[in-house]
């Protein structure tokens, strides 16, 4: 994560974050706005550095580098996850059913279903190099980028 070189177990809570390295070392810590619901890793910027997506109860993504907010984007409910896809492209899910994916801070897509996604993923199904986000749902089916399988 940035210039830390250390492997770090990153732990969001009670408006806060906290990395550990493999003896229990806090190496990291700051403050988020919210509760953390949502962690990913992910080269937002594209500097071959992985910065660290934070998804709250809030409504909002953040992007810190290293112990600084770079980014956030506002939704319209809590993020109850995240998952990095290919480069500064990252997926996300909400909790009132809502999933979609990011460039950057740009929304490339999104769509809204009556239920609830349990569990999103990024793979590149069809061999073209562009991994598609894969959303596992509440009512048990699968969609592949949107479309229910």
């Amino acid at each position: 994560m940035g210039d830390i070189s250390s492997p770090l177990a990153i732990i969001g809570g009670n408006c806060a974050l906290q990395g550990f390295d493999h003896k229990g070392n806090d190496l990291f810590w700051t403050v988020t706005g919210d509760n953390v619901q949502s962690l990913a890793l992910c080269d937002f910027d594209g500097d071959g550095k992985k910065e660290l997506l934070v998804g709250s109860e809030d409504f909002d993504i953040r992007v810190f580098k290293e112990d600084e907010i770079v980014a956030e984007m506002t939704e319209i409910e809590k993020i109850t996850s995240l998952c990095p896809m290919y480069g500064s492209r990252f997926g996300y899910a909400l909790s009132n059913g809502t999933v979609g994916v990011y460039d950057k801070t740009a929304r490339y897509w999104r769509i809204k279903s009556k239920n609830h996604a349990v569990s999103i993923h990024a793979f590149d199904l069809n061999s073209d190099g562009v991994c598609e986000l894969i959303t596992g749902w509440s009512n048990g089916k699968v969609s592949v980028d949107g479309s229910v399988q």
